[in-house]
C-alpha cells in the first residue's frame, strides 16, 4: 500500500524514470534499453526476479527487510550474484536484513549475527563466529555436523549425530524441546524449559552445556 501511494504521485513517464532508476541502482541495468519494463514475471529469468524484489523491497529505504529463503530456486552461480548484491546494497543504504534460511553456507556469507531455533525457541545465538565456529547448544552442534562439506574426505556430516524424528511443533515435549533427540539431555531436561543463559558473548539455552563449560573454566 504505501509502495502504491508513491507511484500514484508519479505520471507514466516518471513512473518509468523511477523504475529504470531502481533497477539501474538494484543490479539490473538498462531495464528500459532491453525492455524489462514491460515484461512480465515469467519472461523474466530467476536472477532478473530476485533483482527486481530487492528493487521493490529497497524503493523506500527501510531500516530493516525480513528475507525468509530468497535464494531459492537459484542455482549457485546466480546466488552468489544475489548474494554479493545485498551485501553492497546493504552497505550502501545502511539496511539491515533478518535472513531466515536453513543453509548454514549463506549465514556464514550474510550474517553478523546468528540466532539457531528448534520448534519455534531459540537455542543458541552469537556472533556467527563464534555460534558457527565453536557452537556449545547440542543442536547447533547436531546442526552443523549434518551439513555436507566441501572436503571430500571430511565424511563426519554423514553419520549426523541426531537421532529419532522431530516432535510435533503444535505439541512439543515439556522442557527442553531437543531432549528426546539430545545426546546430553538429562532428566531435568525434560522437566524445565532452559532459560536463554548469557556465557562468553553468547546466550545458550542448556543448563548441562553451560554448567559443565563453567566448571572447566575454573
Amino acid at each position: 500500500p504505501m509502495a502504491d501511494e508513491t507511484v500514484r504521485t508519479l505520471s507514466d513517464l516518471q513512473h518509468n524514470e523511477h523504475c529504470e532508476d531502481q533497477l539501474d541502482a538494484h543490479g539490473q541495468p538498462g531495464a528500459d534499453e532491453y525492455g524489462d519494463l514491460n515484461r512480465y514475471p515469467h519472461q523474466l529469468s530467476g536472477g532478473q526476479r530476485q533483482r527486481v524484489v530487492i528493487a521493490r523491497a529497497l524503493a523506500l529505504k527501510p531500516k530493516i527487510i525480513v528475507a525468509d529463503e530468497p535464494f531459492s530456486g537459484l542455482d549457485v552461480t546466480v546466488q552468489t550474484q544475489i548474494m554479493k548484491l545485498l551485501l553492497e546494497l546493504g552497505q550502501r543504504f545502511d539496511t539491515t536484513y533478518l535472513l531466515i534460511t536453513h543453509d548454514i553456507n549463506l549465514v556464514r556469507f550474510l550474517c553478523g549475527t546468528t540466532v539457531v531455533m528448534y520448534l519455534g525457541k531459540v537455542v543458541e545465538t552469537g556472533p556467527t563466529k563464534e555460534v558457527l565456529g565453536n557452537q556449545m547448544h547440542p543442536y547447533t552442534t547436531s546442526l552443523l555436523k549434518s551439513t555436507p562439506s566441501g572436503d571430500p574426505t571430511n565424511r563426519e556430516w554423514i553419520n549426523a549425530p541426531v537421532i529419532g524424528d522431530v516432535p510435533s511443533a503444535t505439541a512439543p515435549p515439556a522442557g527442553c524441546r531437543f531432549h528426546p533427540r539430545c545426546p546430553l539431555a538429562v532428566n531435568e531436561c525434560a522437566i524445565n524449559e532452559p532459560p536463554l543463559v548469557e556465557f562468553k558473548g553468547r546466550k545458550i539455552a542448556c543448563p548441562v552445556v553451560v554448567g559443565a563449560a563453567k566448571k572447566s573454566v575454573g
